[in-house]
């Protein structure tokens, strides 16, 4: 049997839990994926002897790491769903390789998308470069809204989807780029995550993970031997 999966804890209360989520491990079950084998699933059993049932109050795609806020009883649970339900409340950052040179050093993307019930809803994505390498961006782009697969879904409408993405991406090029820098996922980190909750506010941040960093790092020496 696989064992539970366990998470770097960046921050925990009495209410709330805030892992460092491994890319590969969905939230929650679906389809393909058993409960016991997702965030939620693995982190009710770690609590249970506590007597604390974790909830979910946003998500990231299983192939995105990073920061991932749990509440660890129903009221905080409702506090915090209302708080990401509305705008300009949470500050989601992201850190994200893109296929193709950017050329605006910043900007904003601020195009409908899919909400619950399918409707088209507002989303706002803002975008900052950080580097540019031959045929790829690394930026930093923040979100208030938390439209499903929102900052993948938007930066492929521009243009330049996330590197490895495969169901917005260009299949062509992560291909190549797999082949190139032996990144198995997209590339896509939840790296800061900044919210107020009774008055206080609270900033985390989740350092890069190694197979990401790696591949800056190889991206930026393939720049200098060029």
């Amino acid at each position: 049997a696989l064992a539970q999966p366990e998470f770097p804890v960046i921050y925990e209360d009495i209410n709330l839990l805030v892992i460092n989520k491994p890319a590969g491990i969905a939230v929650h079950e679906g389809k393909q994926v058993l409960k016991r084998h997702s965030v939620i699933g693995a982190l009710e059993s770690k609590y249970r002897d506590q007597g604390v049932s974790p909830r979910l109050v946003h998500r990231l795609d299983k192939d995105t790491s990073g920061v991932l806020l749990i509440a660890k009883d129903e009221q905080t649970a409702a506090r915090l769903e209302a708080i990401f339900a509305g705008e300009k409340e949470a500050e989601k950052e992201y850190l994200c390789l893109l296929a193709g040179r950017l050329q605006d050093n910043h900007g904003r993307i601020d195009f409908a998308l899919p909400g619950r019930e399918g409707a088209p809803v507002r989303a706002l994505t803002r975008f900052k470069v950080l580097d540019r390498f031959s045929q790829t961006t690394l930026a930093r782009a923040s979100i208030q809204t938390g439209r499903m697969h929102q900052i993948r879904m938007h930066f492929a409408e521009l243009g330049y989807p996330v590197v490895l993405d495969d169901q917005h991406g260009d299949f062509t090029f992560n291909k190549q780029f797999r082949r190139v820098y032996g990144l198995k996922r997209q590339f896509l980190h939840a790296c800061r995550l900044g919210i107020e909750i009774g008055g206080k506010k609270h900033v985390w941040s989740a350092p890069v993970p190694k197979d990401l960093q790696d591949v800056i790092d190889a991206l930026g020496s393939a720049e200098k031997n060029r």
